[in-house]
């Protein structure tokens, strides 16, 4: 097992958070890392990769507006563009709620913009997404998230696919009245989509 050190040059009014898939490697051996950074409540969804097995990291900026941006995820497609999920606030029509949000690299190192892949008014929570990429480089994404269904106040799964550069409705995995969270995905060699949470 491998243990690296991404980032070494943290100031004390900084925080660092790693949660949900943070780790990620290309078909060209490149390790990739996704974390967030920054002072709160301003602090920014960052990448770093390495192409050395880790003795030495580039970090790029991937969110750069003024909002608070949590829980990254990562995932690389069989091209080498790398794809991320994180949460946001301060976008409209909910300034104050948390959505999900998505960006991709293309494999000349350009940052895309920003698409949406989830927003619903879910006050001042945060909801979580777990990304993976199938044998077609589509990108499928979970949500533990409010907003949906019979039990909108209460966390559920939710599941959202794009293709061809634009995501599909949501489908919702779960409707109960009690907290579904933490969810986590992986796709197949048979690109059969296995969720769990």
């Amino acid at each position: 097992m491998s243990n690296y050190l991404v980032v070494a040059d943290v100031n004390t009014n900084e925080s660092i958070s790693v949660v949900g898939r943070n780790l990620a490697i290309g078909a060209t051996g490149i390790i990739w890392c996704v974390y967030t950074r920054g002072a709160l409540p301003n602090t920014k969804v960052y990448v770093a990769y390495s192409s050395n097995s880790g003795e030495t990291w580039t970090e790029e900026n991937v969110s750069v507006d003024d909002a608070r941006h949590d829980e990254p995820t990562i995932a690389i497609d069989s091209t080498g563009i790398v794809h991320v999920t994180y949460t946001a606030t301060n976008r409209a029509p909910f300034a104050t709620a948390y959505g999900i949000f998505y960006k991709q690299r293309s494999v000349l190192g350009v940052w895309g913009a920003e698409e949406t892949v989830s927003l619903q008014d879910t006050g001042s929570n945060s909801p979580m997404s777990a990304t993976a990429v199938d044998s077609s480089d589509n990108i499928h994404c979970v949500i533990s998230t409010k907003g949906y269904g019979t039990f909108p106040l209460a966390w559920n799964v939710i599941y959202i696919k794009r293709t061809t550069g634009t995501w599909g409705s949501p489908v919702q995995i779960t409707d109960v009245d009690k907290v579904q969270s933490f969810s986590a995905i992986a796709v197949d060699s048979s690109d059969v989509v296995h969720l769990a949470w």
